[in-house]
């Protein structure tokens, strides 16, 4: 019996069905018309009509190879595509390889933040397009000076070189991404490309809790350690610091070390026609360096809070949408003083199926300091069309 063991293990494997690979190539397509109003002292060229695909054009491919007793190995590449310009762009987006299993999902590479996309983009039907919440006052984002290398930890961007793992129970779902290098979403390994690697601790994670309709979440996100490339004049010629990612210079300079971090608190309600979003977050950047003395000023540590709320009336196959926000941001350094910001946006969102829409709709800001430079209002009628796959 012993010497049949060895032939029959071979005959049950050669038995067995081999895995089944299944790709898939995804993506967007989106064509905006803005028609904006700008009083931003360094954005004249702002007012008028602008066609844009507000950064949501991609294309990707999706592999899954299902290895039986609900294992697979999975593959994502997806690139950004401008869909106005028929143009490819260096904007990172996702690549990874992973394993999923009963037992959660573990993914390596670029992914998607856990703060990201827990509240955040997922509660505003107009992200990525010019109505969004984000880095309008409405959601933490672009807030210069204090996230000019920092992306990736707040609403925008990615987090490279780095591990994932998700896992959802029957009321509760964990989310986690932690970078083993430095974890900003510029970096790059080109030979003579200046280093990005940093200190480890970067992450982003996030806990949320859900029933049938309703959701609510804590999230959080931490950049321990960031070089910053800094431009200004010279000792005899002192001038205000220019702040720019270390890798969209040249090598050289002077660099300060800056870290980041934001926790965030919030939930929906997901009615039959009826859809309420709320979000709060806190947030602070601190300046561990000081500045060499050809600069006249430095950022100073910094911090605040951004609020969203969100109403969404479903009518099929129509969403009427009026969402607001608010932010704060204290400075620190002398020169910037603090920063109030006010959101508001309103529209209508036409779906022809679950995968295309029309939307039309209304945006305002009003941002208020005493520095002109963060002093001005923002407009913005938009019409556009998109369509997934």
């Amino acid at each position: 019996m012993a010497k049949r063991l060895p032939l029959l293990a071979a005959v049950a494997l050669a038995a067995s069905p081999a895995a089944a690979t299944e790709v898939d190539v995804t993506g967007s397509a989106q064509a905006e018309i803005a028609n904006y109003r700008d009083t931003h002292p360094n954005a004249p060229g702002d007012d008028g009509i602008a066609f844009t695909d507000a950064m949501r054009g991609d294309l990707g491919v999706d592999v899954v190879e299902d290895l039986g007793q609900q294992v697979a190995i999975l593959a994502r590449y997806r690139l950004r595509l401008n869909t106005t310009r028929a143009a490819w762009s260096e904007e990172q987006r996702e690549a990874f390889v992973g394993l999923d299993s009963p037992f959660g999902r573990l993914t390596a590479g670029s992914l998607k933040p856990a703060y990201k996309y827990t509240g955040g983009v997922t509660y505003d039907p107009f992200a990525w397009t010019t109505m969004e919440a984000r880095s309008n006052a409405g959601m933490l984002g672009y807030e210069r000076p204090l996230f000019v290398d920092t992306p990736s930890f707040g609403q925008h961007g990615y987090m490279s070189d780095a591990l994932g793992y998700e896992v959802t129970g029957e009321n509760i779902a964990f989310h986690i991404n932690a970078s083993l290098d430095q974890g900003n979403y510029r970096t790059r390994d080109e030979e003579g490309a200046t280093s990005d690697r940093g200190e480890e601790g970067d992450y982003s994670a996030a806990l949320k809790f859900f029933g049938r309709d309703w959701e609510g979440f804590l999230a959080v996100s931490m950049n321990d350690v960031d070089e910053v490339a800094v431009r200004g004049g010279d000792e005899n010629d002192p001038q205000p610091a220019e702040f720019e990612h270390l890798l969209d210079g040249d090598g050289s300079g002077d660099t300060i070390d800056r870290s980041f971090q934001a926790a965030k608190i919030g939930g929906q309600y997901e009615g039959d026609a009826h859809t309420f979003s709320l979000q709060f977050e806190g947030f602070e950047g601190d300046e561990e360096s000081e500045l060499p003395d050809n600069y006249s000023t430095g950022l100073g540590d910094q911090k605040g809070w951004s609020g969203f709320a969100g109403y969404q009336f479903d009518f099929e196959p129509n969403t009427f949408v009026f969402q607001t926000g608010g932010q704060r941001i204290f400075n620190d350094a002398d020169h910037y003083d603090d920063v109030n910001g006010m959101y508001a946006a309103t529209g209508f969102i036409h779906s022809f199926s679950e995968e295309s829409r029309l939307f039309l709709g209304y945006r305002f800001n009003r941002f208020t300091s005493h520095s002109d430079e963060f002093d001005f209002k923002q407009r913005s009628w938009s019409l556009g069309l998109r369509k997934d796959f």
